[in-house]
């Protein structure tokens, strides 16, 4: 049970997934080797389970980290209210707000390489550099960049391994939603483009949305970014298996606003469109997006509106356009 003070002396974080045995703890012990000390390192499971993962184990021991010693736990609500930051991994980690929370709840949608076919020790390295470049750019932001000797720990043995350089240290933040607004992110990075930006694409922020189909949630939320940032934002929508057409109810329920919807077509989500994007926010396919270091990343927990009535899609709807509002505000601050 955690027993600390009201404020504790050095930047706190607590990692949580489901079990407490793979990613939560990796984070956990990646943080302790590079923080050196600097940071409180906590970490539970919303579910936890009876044992550390051995293979996360040997992978994070391969680059000096220990998590070996670490024992699966419930999230302590006093704990929960204390620390500077609750970086939950995977969407499936829910964690829901206490009463006199200090820190911010933001969700790190971690790559999945089995989707990629890649199994086995391979699989668990890519997941750990993954999260270990995450540690990396919350532990500047947690002390302002005096992190300690264990810095690109990971990075620096899979680079070792590989022959290749070592990704980019930058993190990516998910904010997760709190009621039906997300957590304020950080400011977004310019944008970079494949291709020279002209002056104007330079000024605009730009935004992917992101679901499955590219059917009804992420068509809807273009629709509404576009229409309400009056063509301030720069706005893309894709789909990691897009769909024939666009959901009829999602046509209807958008027209319903005075927002016509009904000429957009699916469109598959390709590395190019993430380059090009500030910001990227998905809508339950969070682990088929690809990582690029520098961007915004957020997952967005909606339900999906695929063979629903418009009835059933209005409130999804309404949900998406408070969001959207949200994100306007974020992106275009008043007098922009």
């Amino acid at each position: 049970m955690f027993s600390g003070s009201a404020a504790l002396p050095r930047p706190s974080v607590l990692f949580v997934c489901v079990k407490n045995g793979g990613k939560s703890q990796m984070a956990a012990a990646l943080m302790e080797h590079r923080a050196g000390g600097t940071v409180e390192v906590h970490s539970a499971g919303t579910k936890p389970g009876s044992a550390i993962n051995a293979l996360s184990a040997q992978v994070v021991a391969e680059v000096g980290a220990d998590m070996s010693g670490g024992t699966p736990t419930a999230i302590d609500p006093a704990l929960l209210a204390h620390v500077d930051r609750v970086v939950a991994l995977g969407e499936e980690a829910v964690v829901e707000p206490v009463p006199g929370m200090r820190g911010r709840i933001e969700t790190w949608v971690t790559d999945e390489p089995s989707l990629r076919g890649i199994e086995g020790e391979e699989r668990m390295r890519l997941v750990r550099d993954d999260i270990d470049r995450r540690v990396e750019g919350l532990l500047e932001e947690l002390t302002g960049g005096a992190d300690g000797d264990g810095a690109s720990a990971a990075t620096a043995a899979s680079a070792d391994a590989t022959g290749a350089p070592a990704p980019s240290g930058d993190a990516t933040e998910v904010a997760a939603p709190s009621a039906d607004e997300s957590a304020a992110p950080a400011p977004s990075a310019a944008p970079r483009s494949p291709v020279a930006p002209t002056a104007d694409e330079v000024e605009r922020p730009s935004v992917l949305f992101v679901c499955v189909h590219n059917a009804g949630r992420s068509q809807m939320a273009a629709g509404y970014l576009e229409h309400l940032s009056g063509g301030r934002i720069e706005v893309r929508s894709a789909g990691s298996a897009p769909a024939e057409g666009v959901n009829p109810s999602a046509v209807a329920a958008m027209a319903e606003e005075g927002i016509d919807i009904s000429a957009q077509r699916p469109k598959i989500l390709t590395d190019d469109a993430v380059i090009a994007s500030d910001v990227v926010i998905t809508m339950g396919c969070g682990d088929a997006c690809p990582f690029h270091p520098g961007k915004r990343y957020e997952d967005w927990v909606l339900e999906d509106p695929a063979g629903k009535g418009v009835e059933a899609v209005r409130p999804i709807r309404d949900k998406i356009r408070s969001r959207v509002e949200a994100l306007i505000a974020e992106l275009l601050p008043e007098g922009d």
